[in-house]
């Protein structure tokens, strides 16, 4: 397996489904807009994954995986 492939499996169990995650920011007040700018990312790639149509890459992807690391955090 090469490195790539083991980050790439490590980041993919670290993000929540696109429901879950949806569900993370509306539960913590934030619109997309607000998610999107703590993450580094546009609005229409938070409505993209949170609609399940495409899903982070890369450094988006670990960003993202913050927040909503940080969101789930901060909730009750």
């Amino acid at each position: 397996m090469t490195k790539k492939q083991i980050r790439d499996l490590i980041e993919s169990k670290r993000l929540p489904s696109p429901s879950v995650a949806r569900e993370l920011r509306r539960e913590s007040g934030l619109s997309q807009s607000d998610v999107a700018s703590l993450a580094g990312v546009s609005r229409q790639s938070i409505w993209a994954w949170e609609s399940g149509l495409a899903e982070p890459r890369g450094r988006n992807r670990q960003r993202y995986a913050e927040v909503l690391t940080e969101l789930k955090a901060l909730l009750p």
